[in-house]
């Protein structure tokens, strides 16, 4: 059993957690989600880290195209595509069996926020549940719900003012 937790736990199905926890399995399988509200009490063997935790991301075709600065993908990431992914914080692609272009997915989540004026739980959702809904992966991915096994990503630090990611904020997949 592995219990994380952030300063909010965004789980795209309903609404941000603040100090919340995800409680999973030892097969990385969603059990629970504990809303601590606004007071974080200690409990015995979760991780925390500061910032925010989200579901992995769904690299679509649509991601791919929407972002200005794509660059090939180095040849020696090309052969092993499953890990560059898995490194990049995105759990399933239908790009798969493509050219993976390299690119940073926190500076096309800033670029979808500054010039799409969209807000960062819009991005999130594109990301995530709506690109799982898309691809028929609901079931499994896409939302930090019981009985699912998304992946989960940390983004920190968090422009928790703004509610944005900074632009020196790092992405890193914890499970």
């Amino acid at each position: 059993m592995r219990k994380i937790s952030a300063n909010y736990v965004l789980p795209c199905s309903f609404r941000p957690v603040k100090n919340g926890i995800v409680v999973l399995n030892n097969n990385g399988v969603i059990t629970q989600l504990i809303d601590q509200g606004d007071e974080y009490h200690e409990i015995a063997h979760v991780e925390f880290y500061n910032g925010i935790i989200t579901p992995a991301f769904i690299l679509t075709k649509e991601h791919i195209m929407a972002t200005q600065e794509i660059q090939p993908i180095p040849a020696d990431r090309n052969k092993n595509k499953d890990r560059y992914l898995y490194e990049q914080g995105i759990i399933y692609s239908e790009m798969a069996n493509h050219e993976l272009p390299h690119f940073d997915i926190i500076a096309l989540i800033n670029q979808r926020i500054d010039h799409e004026t969209r807000s960062f739980n819009d991005v999130l959702l594109s990301l995530t549940l709506h690109s799982a809904q898309q691809l028929g992966k609901d079931d499994i991915y896409g939302s930090l719900s019981q009985h699912k096994s998304p992946g989960i990503n940390l983004i920190s630090p968090f422009d928790f003012d703004n509610f944005r990611p900074c632009y020196t904020s790092k992405l890193k997949r914890l499970l």
